[in-house]
């Protein structure tokens, strides 16, 4: 049979470990929303270049050049490559919201 004193040592343990998955869980959904934010500034920047070079083209009368431009191409694929890896981190997010979810539907564990 346990102690008075054993069983208050177990709850400390367990309360500190449970503590430290949660902080652990906090920090990874917060670099991931940071991560996000980030992604997507960077996204509305090279879509605002982009908008700029396709400004500067047609003002230019230079419109039939948009799709062979190298800049413009090159904008095209920085989006591109940025909004897959939005997709990425964003779809982390939802499985550790998911996974924290059918946790708490489960229960605390014993």
């Amino acid at each position: 049979m346990e102690s008075l004193w054993e069983k208050i040592k177990k709850g400390v343990r367990d309360g500190l470990s449970a503590t430290v998955e949660k902080t652990d869980e906090l920090t990874r959904t917060g670099k991931l929303k940071l991560d996000i934010s980030a992604i997507r500034r960077d996204i509305n920047r090279n879509f605002t270049e982009l908008g700029r070079v396709v400004y500067r083209m047609i003002s230019e009368e230079k419109a039939e050049e948009i799709t062979t431009d190298q800049e413009v191409i090159s904008l095209v694929e920085k989006i591109n490559a940025l909004q897959l890896g939005l997709k990425q981190k964003e779809e982390e997010l939802r499985e550790i919201r998911e996974k924290k979810g059918e946790e708490e539907e489960a229960g605390p564990a014993k």
